[in-house]
């Protein structure tokens, strides 16, 4: 009983560590881009300062004033939104830990980069899986009903490798899913009888013991565990080469606009000028801002998905 009690408490210590990373790490994103877009919108407004005066005294038309006018109100609706979005997301922080406490956000990017968590994913067996606490508890119901636990696992659990050497999805891994509907395609054969009752027969018929509940909820249970793997791995290869991809974007693009800087500081150019790529250097540093999200989000993803197992370094 109290094996099955740890289980049930480890199952739901997992929902609820994992609901609060990811509120925090919405919390992080919805503040730095309503900041981000509230910098969108004030220079927009400048620029509208500008197109404002030259129309004044006829260096622009009036189609190029309304065109300045409406980005600008653009932008502030953007900014408005994005602060509704940063308040929804700490009240649902507060939510979760029962506290009318101010948050105080932190930067992405130590939630999304993790340099040593490839290495914790790389050429990982699914028995590993057997620590998961919802998986523990399903066979400690099984052991109550005097199941064999051996021929369960040989049964209903695969025996494959879940990652390759680059800590990606393995090819057997998404094997066990059909293609197109991701519906669990694993195949049990029992071999040896789960339950036998003090009876001398085989037992070896897999719609019967597929009837018993303990079974029912050994089978979801793997299944869960599997599918949440496959979906966090696969997410996770496809966020981090989006994020490194956008943040060498954001790289050039901070360079780009310290070059405008330099000109504009020299004479080179004007503050419209600079106004405009810098205008063009925030979009690019909030669209960064997303991948780091996204990425931080599947990193959590894996938390969940490898919750209460001991990998061989840390995700």
């Amino acid at each position: 009983m109290k094996k099955r009690q740890t289980g049930r408490v480890g199952a739901v210590e997992a929902e609820f560590f994992n609901g609060l990373l990811r509120a925090y790490a919405l919390v992080c994103a919805a503040t730095q881009a309503h900041q981000r877009l509230q910098a969108v919108h004030a220079d927009n407004a400048a620029l509208l300062e500008i197109a404002q005066g030259q129309y004044d005294i006829g260096l622009i038309a009036r189609d190029a004033l309304d065109r300045r006018r409406a980005a600008t109100e653009q932008a502030q609706v953007a900014a408005l939104r994005a602060g509704d979005d940063a308040a929804a997301a700490r009240r649902a922080l507060q939510l979760l830990t029962g506290f009318d406490a101010e948050v105080a956000p932190g930067p992405l990017a130590p939630l999304a980069e993790a340099p040593d968590a490839m290495a914790a994913l790389r050429d990982l067996d699914s028995k590993v899986l057997l620590q998961r606490p919802d998986i523990r508890q399903a066979e400690a119901e099984l052991r109550a009903a005097n199941a064999n636990i051996g021929a369960a696992r040989a049964a209903f659990f695969p025996s494959i490798r879940l990652s390759t050497s680059l800590g990606s999805a393995s090819n057997s891994l998404d094997d066990l899913f059909s293609s197109g509907s991701r519906s669990w395609s694993f195949m049990p054969q029992l071999v040896l009888p789960i339950f036998d009752f003090g009876r001398n027969r085989a037992n070896l018929d897999l719609a019967w013991t597929r009837r018993h509940a303990g079974v029912i909820e050994y089978e979801r249970s793997i299944e869960a565990a599997f599918r949440e793997v496959a979906d966090a791995l696969d997410a996770r290869a496809t966020f981090a080469v989006s994020e490194a991809q956008l943040r060498e974007q954001d790289r050039l693009a901070a360079l780009r606009l310290e070059r405008a800087e330099r000109r504009v500081s020299r004479g080179l150019a004007d503050r419209q000028d600079l106004l405009a790529d810098r205008i063009e250097a925030t979009r690019t540093t909030l669209d960064h801002l997303h991948a780091q999200r996204d990425l931080a989000l599947s990193r959590i993803a894996l938390f969940r998905a490898f919750y209460g197992v001991e990998l061989p370094a840390r995700l």
